[in-house]
């Protein structure tokens, strides 16, 4: 079977939320607003400088899926909705199969 990808069609943006409920809170106002395709949640343990030392704690990453003209929109609402006083946010254009990118773009304003 052929294997077809659309290079830089998606973009992947990371993110992190202090709970599991602040997370779902963000996941479902971002897909709700038809902003993203999908959102995956990962319960993680970071470790990170934070005023003056290394600070450790147990965070929920955010891995959103979106077309590149939505990226700004999310930024703000991420900015505007996170629970830290300098969110995580990270971008990334990604390759996707090609079903993928359709059905992905299917589903987004």
């Amino acid at each position: 079977m052929e294997r077809k990808i659309e290079l830089e069609e998606l973009v992947l943006i990371s993110t992190t939320e202090s709970t599991y409920s602040k997370a779902i809170k963000l996941a479902e106002l971002l897909l709700n607003k038809k902003l993203v395709c999908c959102v995956n949640l990962h319960k993680i343990e970071s470790l990170y400088w934070w005023e003056g030392s290394i600070c450790q704690s147990e965070e929920v990453k955010l891995s959103i899926k979106t077309r590149k003209e939505n990226s700004n929109k999310i930024f703000d609402i991420i900015e505007k909705e996170s629970s830290y006083d300098v969110p995580e946010i990270i971008s990334s254009n990604v390759s996707t199969s090609l079903k993928y990118s359709q059905w992905a773009f299917s589903v987004m304003n």
